[in-house]
């Protein structure tokens, strides 16, 4: 538990600020249809209990490490 709150410390931080605070559905879509042709939007859905969620979490950061470069 102390390995994934820290995880997730570091993802927190590490990560870009988005603001991305819509709550339905379609303020989500149109959001995300703003960012069309500027960035790469990768919208990652899960939950803390989903354990297959948690364990992808790493590859999401080599990802992104990749993409940055």
């Amino acid at each position: 538990m102390k390995k994934l709150l820290m995880f997730i410390c570091v993802l927190t931080f590490s990560c870009g600020k988005v603001d991305l605070l819509p709550t339905t559905a379609s303020e989500i879509n149109q959001k995300i249809k703003s960012y069309k042709g500027n960035k790469v939007v990768l919208l990652n859905i899960w939950a803390l209990w989903c354990v297959p969620c948690v364990e992808e979490f790493p590859m999401i950061v080599d990802l992104d490490k990749e993409i940055e470069n």
